[in-house]
């Protein structure tokens, strides 16, 4: 009975460190079963085996982003894959989402001083034949392959939503702390998480019978949920023009993006560059149009290069649509930088486009609070004194306002 209740004790402070464990080893061994049965319902009642509740949690971890370059100092030996994200999630306050198909008790031994969390992660996965992808509020770590696809599937699960009605389309992308038991099915989670926002579930059949540990997630929108979970069966999703509908479908490979990008004159320095970066991205130029296709990792790199190249927006004059030539008076405090621009573009008419790279650099960009006290001013100075604040630059083009994150 004293073994069974020093190893009882020696898991609940597992995540305490050598010292503590050795500690409540020793003492547990001079106590009577009557001591050692009080003690642990002290324990319980104090409130040290109760989860935390997924809002809990999301305040407890900070999004993936703001984590990758800081700097970490460990040694592992021995240690499973598990166990060392485990202590990368307690110590970084990161989220991980591991895919089902990898081995976490494979072993780790690794001695890292003073590394980039990102560079911890190319180690901990290169030999392994496994990848990670940074989706701003979670990690995902995968098989190599499945890492590479990750961008490429969500940005095409997330086409349909480009024309979807506003209000639809914010229960696919408004984000939002979850959490599940241990014993979960993904097929029922997946169909819970549908039902909960009144949508309809198709194919769930393909979905094979698998249990999950349990986890919390940080906010986190409900189409990239879906497709992470999707991809663990190399499964993704199809969703309906309306938004009322999800239908389970086979990944259809190779996966494929095809995207046009205004350019400014003969744009061949470009195309030759992303040769040699992204060889496998077919790229070609029409008139002032570029013409790529390739997944959309190797989208991010152009489109990193054309706006390193381009002008900023403010060193030249705005060739504004006729609908935006009118002035605003405006005067807010603290509201969500999302839905301040997109009623100001649906005011004068225009599309609005958050660059991909931005939103994924900076997770939460949207909800990010502004200000703004301006009057008479024309669209371009009033985009400026909202945007400026926080870091985001603006260009018009094509009928839209596109944002971005501006090059240094």
């Amino acid at each position: 009975m004293r073994n069974k209740g020093n190893r009882y004790l020696l898991q609940f402070f597992s995540k305490e460190g050598h010292f503590l464990r050795k500690f409540a080893c020793n003492i547990f061994s001079y106590l009577s079963r009557l001591e050692r049965v009080a003690l642990l319902t002290l324990v319980i009642y104090a409130g040290l085996f109760n989860p935390l509740s997924a809002e809990q949690s999301a305040t407890a971890h900070r999004p993936f982003t703001s984590s990758i370059s800081l700097r970490v100092s460990a040694l592992w030996k021995g240690q499973s894959l598990g166990l060392v994200l485990d202590r990368l999630t307690t110590t970084q306050g990161i989220t991980f989402w591991i895919d089902r198909r990898i081995d976490i008790q494979q072993s780790v031994d690794l001695h890292v001083r003073e590394m980039a969390l990102g560079e911890v992660l190319d180690v901990l996965t290169k030999d392994r034949s496994l990848g990670w992808f940074n989706l701003g509020s979670v990690c995902y770590i995968g098989p190599r392959a499945a890492a590479q696809e990750i961008a490429t599937l969500l940005q095409l699960a997330k086409k349909p939503l480009e024309r979807m009605p506003i209000a639809k389309k914010k229960i696919w992308t408004q984000k939002e702390a979850v959490s599940w038991p241990r014993l979960s099915e993904p097929r029922l989670l997946l169909s819970s998480w549908l039902d909960e926002k009144g949508i309809s579930l198709k194919n769930p059949a393909l979905i094979t019978h698998d249990l999950w540990p349990a986890k919390q997630l940080p906010p986190i929108s409900l189409i990239e949920r879906v497709v992470l979970l999707l991809n663990g069966f190399d499964l993704t999703c199809q969703i309906s023009p309306d938004g009322d509908q999800c239908t389970v479908i086979p990944i259809d490979r190779p996966l494929s993006i095809t995207h046009s990008y205004e350019v400014d004159g003969n744009a061949s320095a470009i195309i030759e560059q992303m040769k040699r970066e992204a060889p496998q991205l077919k790229i070609s130029q029409r008139g002032k149009e570029l013409l790529a296709s390739g997944v959309w990792e190797d989208h991010l790199k152009l489109r990193k290069l054309l706006y390193r190249e381009r002008p900023s927006t403010r060193d030249k004059e705005l060739e504004l649509p006729n609908s935006s030539r009118q002035l605003f008076s405006l005067r807010l405090q603290n509201q969500p930088l999302g839905n301040v621009v997109s009623r100001i573009t649906q005011q004068v008419g225009l599309d609005l486009e958050w660059d991909e790279p931005l939103l994924i650099s900076r997770d939460g960009v949207q909800d990010l609070l502004v200000s703004c006290d301006v009057q008479e001013v024309e669209l371009p100075a009033l985009l400026r004194s909202l945007l400026e604040p926080v870091g985001i630059d603006f260009r018009l083009e094509d009928g839209k306002v596109f944002l971005f994150a501006p090059t240094e």
